[in-house]
C-alpha cells in the first residue's frame, strides 16, 4: 500500500488541478476556488486592514493585547512600519499601538480589501 500526502499552495494562474498516478489507475481532480485567506499582521502593508481572527502569543502578552484592545474580531489597520525590522503602528478603534514585529506575527488576522 502506498499513502502519498501532497501540499500545493496554488498560484493566481492556477485554477484547475490533476495528478495522474503512474503506479495505479487512479486519476485525481480537484479544483481551485478562492476562500478566505489568512494572514498575520506583519503581513500587512502600511495602509492595509484586518479582521483578528485570533491572538497566537503566551498568556501574559494575550492578557495585554486584550488590555489594550485587540480581540477576536476587532479590525486593525498598520499606519506604518518601522525600517529594519522595527516595530508596527496600527490603528485599533479609536487608540493607535506600537507592537514588536514578534508580537504582531503572533496576531492571525484575516485581510480587508
Amino acid at each position: 500500500m502506498i499513502i502519498a500526502s501532497l501540499l500545493i499552495k496554488p498560484s493566481p494562474e492556477m485554477t484547475t488541478l490533476s495528478i495522474q498516478n503512474e503506479f495505479a489507475p487512479i486519476r485525481l481532480q480537484a479544483t481551485v476556488t478562492d476562500g478566505p485567506t489568512h494572514a498575520n499582521l506583519a503581513e500587512l502593508k502600511a495602509g492595509d486592514t484586518g479582521v483578528i481572527n485570533a491572538l497566537g502569543a503566551e498568556s501574559e502578552l494575550r492578557l495585554r493585547m486584550h488590555a489594550l484592545g485587540l480581540l477576536p474580531g476587532r479590525t486593525v489597520q498598520v499606519i506604518r512600519k518601522a525600517p529594519f525590522h522595527g516595530p508596527l503602528e496600527i490603528r485599533s478603534g479609536h487608540t493607535n499601538l506600537l507592537i514588536r514585529l514578534d508580537e504582531a506575527r503572533s496576531i492571525s488576522l484575516e485581510p480587508q480589501s
